[in-house]
């Protein structure tokens, strides 16, 4: 079995970062049932271009069963800036490549491997899981044990005397009998090992059961956080772009205003002054932010948008025996209507939400930003950080 300290040092000229080193010193030690054998560094593919790419983990226990995980870091280039619309364009090629090919794809950001490794490794647990405990996957792995069983004992009942008359037509040197025997030897022994890796595998994954009602719902929660990453690192992207628009817009109309005004001046000197008005802002979408929030009642209409939602708190609940120990907030309606917006703490974060739960009552209205989801037909969002709860 290989340690994770050999492994590093085997795959130590592949890291890239730091970051990296700190993934696989912090990250994969609290994953369970994580067989190193099967872990990659700079996993080689191409992208749907044919362009060679690298990945910076694989995990690739089958050919159904492939996690590909990247250390993401804002600056990557050391321009003091993060990705230009060519490299996000560029980054989307890449990701579209390994996903085109069966990749369960995982992006970490280099903060969240520095400080919360427990969230990292939790979302490649419960993807392990979710994946070994597939019908499909337990009937790959059965097809292939039977295969390589019935290969192995078809090997077995090659006897000593065929091979024997094989190597009699070359004139039955006894070197080249050993040489004979050691061949099928090596043969067998491939496929024992192959058929000892495949039995290791269908145990693992019989043993995992399949994820409940609650930790699905985590691991949406987790995938959702992701994407709202990626989501602002590309709002960011977008941002600089409108702003590069803008720009030449007012250039352009101030050009327009200085021409207007040098033609009146040359005409009808009593005519009205030309009155320019500033160009008008655009009007900020609703549910971009708590400045315009939409209401509670809508949320069921926005589920995989990130939001900002508005709505009176009917009830909170401290579940501190329950799995995970979640708060659950309701609001616009109370348990049991279903037309209610659930937001839930989970207990790892209850910690940095003491303040506002101590302030929040009953008939408070809030505007709570993150990603909508839908859990039994009712809107849920997780809050994890005490900026997405605002009061008042």
């Amino acid at each position: 079995m290989v340690t994770l300290q050999t492994w590093i040092a085997q795959n130590s000229e592949k890291l890239g970062s730091r970051y990296e080193e700190l993934f696989l010193r912090t990250v994969l030690p609290r994953v369970p049932n994580l067989d190193l054998h099967y872990l990659q560094a700079q996993m080689s593919f191409e992208d749907l271009d044919g362009k060679r790419r690298y990945c910076d983990f694989a995990i690739a226990e089958t050919e159904d069963l492939k996690v590909a995980i990247e250390i993401d870091g804002y600056d990557k280039t050391g321009r003091g800036q993060g990705m230009t619309r060519n490299e996000f364009l560029d980054w989307q090629r890449r990701q579209a490549g390994l996903t085109s090919q069966g990749w369960h794809v995982l992006r970490f950001a280099n903060i969240d491997v520095r400080d919360r490794p427990d969230d990292c490794a939790e979302h490649i647990t419960l993807l392990l899981r979710k994946l070994r405990a597939r019908l499909e996957h337990h009937t790959k792995l059965h097809k292939r044990l039977i295969e390589l069983t019935q290969r192995l004992e078809k090997a077995n009942k090659e006897n000593r005397k065929a091979i024997q008359d094989e190597v009699g037509k070359y004139g039955g040197a006894l070197k080249q009998k050993e040489g004979a025997y050691q061949k099928e030897k090596t043969r067998r022994s491939e496929i024992e090992k192959e058929l000892s890796e495949v039995r290791k595998l269908l145990e693992r994954a019989e043993a995992e059961k399949t994820l409940g009602p609650s930790e699905e719902l985590r691991l949406r929660s987790l995938e959702q956080t992701q994407r709202i990453e990626k989501l602002e690192e590309e709002g960011g992207i977008m941002k600089t772009t409108i702003w590069a628009f803008a720009i030449i817009i007012i250039a352009v109309i101030a050009a327009g205003v200085v021409l207007i005004s040098g033609g009146l001046e040359r005409g009808a000197l009593q005519s009205p002054a030309l009155n320019v008005q500033p160009p008008i802002s655009p009007r900020v979408p609703a549910g971009a932010s708590c400045e315009s929030p939409i209401r509670w009642s809508e949320a069921g209409s926005h589920v995989g948008e990130s939001m900002s939602i508005t709505g009176p708190v009917r009830s909170i609940t401290y579940r501190s025996q329950s799995r995970g120990q979640p708060t659950w907030i309701n609001i616009g309606e109370d348990f049991p209507s279903s037309r209610r917006l659930e937001l839930v703490i989970w207990g790892r974060n209850r910690a940095s939400f003491a303040s506002l739960l101590d302030q929040l009552s009953v008939g408070d209205v809030i505007c709570v930003t993150g990603e909508v989801s839908s859990y039994e037909g009712r809107s849920q969002i997780e809050l994890r950080y005490p900026g997405q709860l605002e009061t008042g």
